[in-house]
């Protein structure tokens, strides 16, 4: 499995076009993986119901009805749901049939933020399983992709 980092936003051209050889990781809300899997969201979640795009989640909730728009805050719970889905998520990734796998340019560096722990755990994740390199962003809310190895 090629592991690459995005130097481009996601399209629904470009995603459908290399369906059948690439997965595209993408960054979600918990909230929409359980209530909205089938729909096209903003950002690079305008991929979500494609069959070769992966979530990562990256914040808690976002309702695109009430426009409700709540990030992780830095609880046990939390930080438990937050491990126990990614792992899971993570796991999906490494058991797709995709020979590449790209990454956005980051995690958590616009519209979500997460705890500064959550963002450690993700970091070591993605190294531990794709040899991603990250690097905390400046506020150490969220993840900035640097490269492979």
């Amino acid at each position: 499995m090629k592991i690459e980092i995005t130097k481009e936003n996601y399209s629904l051209a470009l995603v459908r076009k290399n369906k059948e050889t690439t997965a595209y990781v993408f960054t979600e809300n918990l909230y929409s993986i359980k209530h909205f899997p089938n729909r096209y969201g903003g950002g690079s979640a305008i991929i979500r119901p494609e069959p070769n795009a992966f979530p990562i989640v990256t914040k808690k909730k976002y309702d695109y009805n009430t426009r409700e728009n709540v990030d992780y805050t830095d609880t046990e719970e939390n930080y438990i749901e937050f491990v126990e889905v990614n792992a899971i998520l993570i796991d999906n990734i490494k058991a797709c049939d995709k020979s590449i796998v790209v990454f956005p340019k980051g995690f958590a560096t616009d519209k979500a933020k997460m705890p500064t722990r959550f963002a450690e755990w993700l970091k070591e994740a993605l190294n531990t399983n794709f040899g991603l390199i990250t690097e905390l962003n400046d506020k150490k809310t969220g993840l900035v992709c640097k490269e492979v190895v």
